[in-house]
């Protein structure tokens, strides 16, 4: 392109001003100048010519054009690579506090490029145009704390400077704060929440703010406490729920039950299915209130209306036991059903005595048989132990009292005293095992320790007749 095609791009008196300027010598107008090529409209683009008038300006010691100069030195544009050139002019520009400067300096130090490698010194420039306020470098910077290049490694710092890299609306920062955070970084978690809370580089979402602040608070942040309580304030249910857990189990406040039950009533009002049954719970355990069954009834029952699994299943026992209620077992089958269809084991074993029994349904030991076999398949010692009854007397299916004493050995095993007792009576009497005296005094021993009055009973009348 001719000095006239410029001429006519850069048309008017001003532009012409600028130009006679920098031939005079002008550091600021050859930068200007240098500017313009380099970042002008394309079709007056010329790298090379950039180049040349940022050096120009840079010898006389303009801070921006040593930096400029020095940029298009470590890229390789409009002049050959030359790193250690690249090293120089960022230093130098570097020291009069051109912050992108600084960031590059650190960059060179960081990978030896142009100078000797020297992490810790890189690390200090990040730091010095992270202070400035340039997203980018308090990215690197963050980083850096975070991998310990060049610093101590700190997850606290390395958070913090994330979010302040996230707050100017640099989206990676978001990203690196969200591994940490999921990695169970509890000052991650904190940033992050306030990322979300205040919209920083996110679409604002005071509900996954909620969620990042519980995580951190719940592991002792004190600030994700502050957070929760005031966005609690500001009559979000989920906050309130968040912040009573808090105040429940003591977690970056200090503990306090009764202000616990009032946050999980306030969210509870506003139909947050999990603060009904938190705040049930605590009526029916007496945990920060008074104990009062009827008030606990009523809000499990507005929790398992909400399809809340626990507060299913917990309401399903208070109608079987009649604790806050009338007894009603057709209530409490209901109850358990709707339990055991979301998988709850303890409901699926509750409905397989219930079957067994004819509590609140036709007696079905088919039914009993089925619903004890899947919770006893998953575990649950209860329901091992009833379907080895099933099995012991032949109810809803051939009488086996090998299979018998093999479902309340299992029980047995994860302490379950009935369980011990009946394993107990088969080895002393032979039941579906080989008699063995000395392996059923020693289960009947285990369930007396857990003041089995049977078993007790039993062993006494054994040590008599020993005598």
């Amino acid at each position: 392109m001719t000095e006239q095609e410029n001429e006519i791009l850069l048309s008017g008196d001003q532009a012409k001003q600028m130009r006679e300027s920098a031939r005079n010598g002008n550091a600021q107008a050859q930068y200007a100048l240098g500017y313009y090529y380099d970042n002008g409209p394309k079709s007056v683009q010329d790298k090379a010519e950039a180049a040349a008038w940022y050096r120009r300006a840079a010898e006389q010691g303009l801070a921006k054009a040593q930096y400029a100069f020095a940029r298009l030195c470590y890229l390789g544009e409009g002049v050959p690579r030359d790193l250690e050139k690249a090293f120089d002019g960022f230093q130098k520009a570097a020291h009069q506090g051109i912050a992108m400067a600084q960031l590059y300096l650190g960059v060179c130090y960081m990978q030896g490029e142009g100078t000797a490698r020297n992490p810790a010194k890189g690390a200090e420039w990040f730091q010095a145009a992270a202070r400035q306020g340039l997203a980018d470098a308090q990215f690197v910077l963050a980083y850096s704390y975070a991998a310990g290049h060049g610093l101590q490694q700190d997850y606290i710092e390395a958070a913090k400077w994330y979010r302040r890299a996230a707050q100017q609306g640099l989206e990676k920062a978001v990203g690196q704060l969200r591994k940490a955070a999921e990695a169970g970084r509890p000052a991650a978690q904190y940033n992050l929440g306030c990322c979300y809370h205040h919209g920083d580089a996110v679409a604002q979402d005071k509900i996954e703010a909620v969620k990042w602040y519980r995580r951190s608070a719940h592991q002792g942040n004190t600030d994700a406490a502050e957070a929760l309580r005031t966005l609690a304030e500001e009559g979000i249910a989920e906050a309130q729920y968040a912040l009573g857990l808090c105040y429940q189990r003591g977690s970056g406040v200090k503990r306090d039950r009764s202000r616990a039950v009032l946050l999980f009533r306030r969210a509870g009002q506003q139909g947050h299915a999990e603060a009904q049954f938190a705040a049930g719970l605590c009526y029916y355990e007496g945990d920060g209130v008074v104990p009062n069954p009827a008030e606990a009834v009523k809000w499990y029952q507005l929790a398992a209306q909400q399809g809340v699994m626990k507060a299913e299943y917990n309401l399903a026992s208070c109608f079987l036991e009649g604790i806050g209620v009338r007894h009603d077992a057709a209530q409490a089958v209901q109850w358990f059903q709707a339990a055991a269809r979301q998988n709850d084991v303890r409901a699926e074993c509750a409905l397989g005595i219930c079957y067994a029994e004819g509590t609140g349904v036709k007696q079905d030991f088919q039914q009993a048989s089925a619903f004890l076999q899947g919770a006893a398949d998953k575990g649950l010692a209860d329901a091992q132990f009833a379907l080895g009854n099933l099995y012991y007397f032949g109810n809803g299916t051939e009488r086996d009292r090998g299979a018998a004493a093999d479902w309340f050995q299992k029980a047995a095993e994860q302490g379950f005293a009935p369980a011990q007792y009946a394993l107990g009576c088969c080895y002393i009497y032979g039941k579906g095992v080989d008699q063995n005296t000395a392996d059923g005094v020693a289960w009947l021993q285990k369930a007396a320790r857990q003041h089995h009055r049977q078993a007790r009973k039993l062993l006494f009348n054994i040590t008599r007749e020993e005598r």
